[in-house]
């Protein structure tokens, strides 16, 4: 079963169609994409970011994904370079790093005032 007829599967017409038209964008892009690692996932969407909105990323970030669960459910590929990525910037659910909560100077305040703490019961 190709890669198209396992997304037709598994999603809806319009959210099948809508990883194919990423997927295909990264094929063309990449043509030895099923060998693609880590960093040159990382090159494609460095790639996305200059040219589309955070949101379009992580779209095409989610498809990706699908195209390699797929190789690896096939067995035609052991990991999945796209396992590890997350995209922090965009979309409603943004994630928030840790050092815009607080600087490094305030962390390390914190951690120094902790640190001095003299507690009750050790």
């Amino acid at each position: 079963m190709d890669w198209k007829t396992w997304l037709e599967n598994r999603y809806t017409r319009a959210t099948a169609a809508a990883y194919a038209r990423e997927i295909e964008l990264f094929l063309q892009r990449m043509p030895d994409a099923e060998n693609a690692d880590y960093g040159a996932v990382l090159e494609y969407l460095t790639h996305l970011r200059e040219q589309h909105r955070p949101a379009s990323v992580k779209r095409h970030l989610q498809s990706l994904k699908k195209y390699y669960k797929y190789l690896q459910s096939n067995a035609l590929r052991e990991d999945n370079p796209t396992a590890a990525v997350l995209l922090k910037d965009g979309g409603r659910h943004r994630e928030r790093p840790l050092q815009e909560l607080l600087s490094l100077a305030q962390l390390e305040a914190l951690r120094d005032a902790l640190q001095a703490k003299k507690y009750r019961y050790k």
